[in-house]
């Protein structure tokens, strides 16, 4: 269609510009940011999709935490409920026995729960010679208990004797 009239051809001519300079200006910006946001979306869907895998990892390592903690509560148990100070005692008389030592006094005190372990200190006092005491100190690094030798104090009962009267104190962790 020819227009033949130039105002009017002016003025849909300056309809035309003022519709490109709204394309371009207001319409193809809001697009460029609608595609932006478009493409932040899928990203942030990855990163979603990527931190739900992160969680259900970190949830199964939470499973397998607890259950190394329980294998280990039960490795490591309430000594009181489950164990007494006599196995500790008959170990002592049988390496006594077997080492040719006699022991004199046992003098224990209170058991005690340090760090999640069950501790008591011994004195116990021995009379013997030095190479059975030895070998009674020997046995009980072969035994199963776990014993801490705190101090040993070594008297010759009589000046010419052999036999020797020997204080000891242990601690033993009843537990492990």
């Amino acid at each position: 269609m020819l227009i033949k009239n130039k105002k009017w051809k002016n003025l849909i001519l300056l309809n035309l510009i003022v519709l490109i300079i709204i394309l371009l200006f207001e319409i193809i910006p809001r697009g460029i940011e609608l595609g932006s946001l478009f493409f932040d979306l899928i990203a942030q869907s990855n990163q979603i999709d990527e931190i739900q895998t992160i969680d259900n990892s970190i949830n199964e390592l939470k499973l397998i935490n607890n259950k190394i903690k329980n294998q280990i509560r039960q490795n490591v148990t309430d000594y009181k409920e489950n164990e007494n100070i006599s196995s500790f005692y008959a170990l002592l008389t049988i390496i006594a026995e077997q080492t040719n030592s006699s022991i004199k006094t046992i003098n224990a005190s209170e058991i005690k729960k340090v760090n999640n372990l069950w501790s008591q200190k011994l004195e116990i006092t021995f009379e013997t010679n030095f190479i059975n005491f030895f070998n009674f100190i020997q046995e009980l690094e072969n035994s199963q208990k776990v014993i801490l030798i705190k101090n040993i104090f070594i008297k010759q009962e009589k000046l010419l004797s052999n036999k020797l009267l020997i204080t000891t104190n242990f601690e033993v962790y009843l537990n492990l």
